[in-house]
């Protein structure tokens, strides 16, 4: 008796955990964009307490549309010379903005491979007044490249 109670409970814990690794496999693990809030520090300088950000990151602003209502948003390749898009979001009221940082592989012209793509760098934030962006630019920062060495061991390539 107490075998078969043994046996059913070693059945029960592996149908249990079988349905674990099931739902590990089917159930997709949500990955929740980081939101960033733009910032004076004590010299005056804007910032988004971060020097970079990932696609679909959220960036975060105050506009007061009596002194503006436009702020550019510039990225650029790698190289930090050649501009992929430059997107102007128009505010209406004066309010606080959110805008989604942009995906690599969506812009035109691109010089780095989507694979070598790490995450933007935040080159230059322009603004004055309270919180009052007016210009950010981002650069791609690819992956550190690597040389591979093979030891064949005596074999052939």
């Amino acid at each position: 008796m107490k075998k078969d109670i043994q046996k059913r409970k070693k059945r029960f814990w592996a149908v249990c955990l079988a349905l674990l690794l099931v739902l590990v496999q089917v159930v997709p693990a949500d990955v929740f964009a980081e939101s960033y809030v733009l910032s004076r520090d004590v010299s005056n300088n804007l910032s988004f307490g971060t020097d970079t950000v990932k696609p679909d990151d959220y960036l975060e602003f105050y506009i007061d549309t009596s002194l503006q209502n436009f702020v550019d948003v510039i990225y650029l390749d790698s190289d930090g010379t050649t501009q992929l898009e430059k997107y102007t979001h128009n505010v209406q009221d004066s309010c606080t903005v959110a805008f989604t940082i942009g995906k690599y592989s969506g812009f035109e012209g691109i010089q780095l491979p989507k694979e070598q793509f790490k995450e933007w760098k935040i080159n230059q934030i322009i603004g004055s007044g309270d919180n009052i962006l007016h210009e950010i630019t981002m650069q791609a920062v690819a992956y550190k490249k690597s040389n591979v060495t093979y030891v064949l061991n005596e074999g052939t390539n």
